[in-house]
């Protein structure tokens, strides 16, 4: 809580309770803060399925809740940890302008869902291992974004080279999120494929997100169903994207 250029590393961060657990929690102007190369875990898994949000990795938002709201926590860098047993892997809500989040190299297992950030601008999520546990189905997703934004030409939006299996629903999403003609937002060199169950499964999902570049993505849509709203990619409601030199399979 309003606690600034401090590092967390070579740590091992256990969240115990039983009903609410967030073993890295950022907020209320935390800014310019590393956690790198931690062990992270919620130690009672079997509980993880009570609350979409009582069991979050590494957090940055509101005040503690069943629905966290935004705040603003600048310049967070999450580095090469491991992160087991949550809801979300890491989550994050920022407000207006919010910005400066990378999150890389992480290894995130056993979630239902890898990494959610909404109401930020300039992140980065890169070179991240995310392997979900596939229980909680219907909110099962790898990477999400949601109003996630650029302002200008410095700004970076970019999802590239992570490694994604084992989602129920959405590989990669990007959902409200526009970026600028200037400053589009990168979809680039990411593997997703394995475990999709659902009927509205997708590999990469753009859904109202505008000026973003789809590069180089290796999808395998892999499916248990025969839904025809399955896709290795879909997008709604967008415009002024670019999708180049993807391979996209439903096998």
């Amino acid at each position: 809580n309003t606690a600034d250029y401090i590092t967390f590393q070579n740590m091992t961060i256990q969240g115990t309770g039983t009903t609410y657990a967030w073993p890295v929690y950022l907020t209320n102007g935390a800014n310019n803060n590393t956690i790198k190369k931690c062990n992270i875990e919620i130690t009672s898994p079997v509980n993880a399925n009570t609350g979409t949000f009582n069991f979050l990795g590494v957090v940055a938002g509101g005040t503690q809740s069943s629905s966290p709201g935004g705040s603003a926590v600048n310049n967070l860098t999450i580095d090469s940890n491991n992160i087991n047993w949550a809801t979300h892997g890491i989550y994050t809500y920022g407000v207006s302008n919010t910005s400066g989040h990378q999150y890389r190299a992480n290894t995130i297992l056993n979630c239902d869902n890898g990494i959610t950030a909404s109401y930020l601008r300039n992140i980065i999520i890169t070179g991240n291992t995310i392997k979900n546990r596939n229980i909680n189905a219907n909110t099962n997703n790898g990477i999400t974004l949601n109003y996630v934004t650029t302002t200008n030409a410095f700004d970076v939006c970019r999802i590239s080279e992570n490694k994604i299996t084992n989602v129920a629903t959405f590989g990669i999403a990007v959902q409200y999120s526009n970026a600028l003609a200037v400053g589009k937002g990168l979809i680039a060199n990411n593997m997703i494929g394995g475990g999709f169950t659902q009927s509205t499964s997708r590999g990469i999902y753009i859904y109202n997100a505008n000026y973003w570049m789809v590069y180089h993505n290796s999808v395998n849509h892999n499916t248990t169903t025969t839904s025809t709203n399955q896709s290795p990619f879909y997008t709604y409601n967008s415009s002024n994207l670019s999708v180049v030199n993807n391979i996209l399979a439903r096998t």
